[in-house]
């Protein structure tokens, strides 16, 4: 567990008003187990004894971000309205997975997250925040992470400690940028890539660059012959590896929407999705594809689970969006954490 908490004077690139209502524990060690197990606390400089916890976990594809993404300007005001309603925030690091090759994929990274979120909920009476009162956020591959961890009970087990277990379930989830499966055959079964295909996806440059670490395939030798015989569908870019173990195993492993994770017993979960609801056009919009929302949606509903989806902005919503004139995303997360 964490032994002590050492208090940091200032937060990073933030506004007077956020540092004078804070105290902040810059880089607490969470875990022996790789180089980027770290946290930040930030507590409500007025709070008195244990207060709820909104726990944020970064996006980049788990290859890449830090928990720093947190102190970003458009954080800012819901950092602000957490302190001043007695609201601890977190912003997590987790094991990033190499680009190149690792033989557990993105599995890495929610495996460490799940480490992250024992060691928070066993020292919860050093960090001063409620274990049972822990809202997950996340942006990108740290909403997958929040969502992996509120639709399913799972345990952890400290290596050391075997018979000390604890659930990882979060109490809600809120996440920037939703998708319901990292399982890309998925992707084509719920018709969210109409156009370009799984093939097309995989040929464009950001999954060229990352998809061979998310998998866990290893680069073979005459790589670069491969990838010069076929410049449209560069390895590892193509159906027959990604139909090989171990990148079907870890597709179907963490794959919550065809794994039937999702059930009556899942956490509220709160998802904004900052694209247009058409085809998407940039790679950016495939990423997070607006098409994915309906059956991300119907994946709750489906089971009796509660979800809150936006789209774009309240004039172009979601099918469930709240009634007119409800609360904003962000007034919605803070409300989770207050419930």
């Amino acid at each position: 567990m964490i032994q002590d908490l050492t208090e940091d004077s200032t937060l990073p690139g933030v506004s007077e008003a956020i540092n004078n209502a804070v105290i902040f524990n810059k880089d607490v060690k969470y875990s022996n187990d790789h180089e980027k197990a770290y946290l930040d606390r930030l507590r409500p400089i007025t709070a008195v004894g244990s207060t709820p916890c909104l726990l944020f976990f970064h996006g980049g594809s788990f290859v890449s971000g830090d928990k720093s993404n947190f102190y970003r300007s458009k954080y800012h005001q819901l950092i602000l309205k957490c302190l001043r309603n007695n609201i601890t925030l977190i912003t997590c690091n987790y094991k990033l997975t190499n680009r190149s090759y690792d033989s557990d994929g993105y599995g890495t990274a929610i495996e460490s997250a799940g480490d992250a979120i024992g060691y928070i909920k066993k020292s919860a009476e050093i960090l001063q925040i409620d274990p049972e009162n822990i809202i997950g956020m996340g942006s990108s591959a740290g909403t997958f992470i929040v969502q992996y961890f509120s639709c399913k009970e799972r345990g952890f087990v400290e290596n050391n400690l075997a018979r000390s277990n604890v659930s990882l379930m979060l109490k809600k989830a809120c996440g920037i940028h939703v998708n319901p499966t990292l399982n890309f055959f998925r992707l084509e079964e719920i018709d969210a890539l109409p156009q370009i295909g799984i093939n097309g996806l995989l040929a464009q440059p950001q999954f060229k660059q990352n998809c061979g670490g998310w998998l866990g395939l290893e680069p073979p030798a005459d790589v670069d012959q491969i990838n010069a015989e076929n410049p449209n569908n560069r390895w590892p870019n193509d159906r027959s590896h990604l139909s090989v173990s171990p990148a079907l195993e870890i597709m179907w492993k963490y794959d919550v929407y065809g794994n039937g994770d999702v059930t009556a017993e899942s956490r509220e979960f709160y998802g904004i999705n900052t694209v247009a609801f058409e085809e998407p056009d940039e790679m950016n919009e495939y990423v997070h594809s607006p098409l994915v929302v309906q059956p991300f949606i119907d994946m709750y509903t489906n089971v009796g689970a509660s979800i809150y989806m936006w789209g774009q902005n309240q004039e172009n919503p979601s099918p469930s969006y709240p009634e007119t004139g409800s609360p904003g995303f962000y007034e919605c997360v803070l409300k989770s954490v207050e419930e």
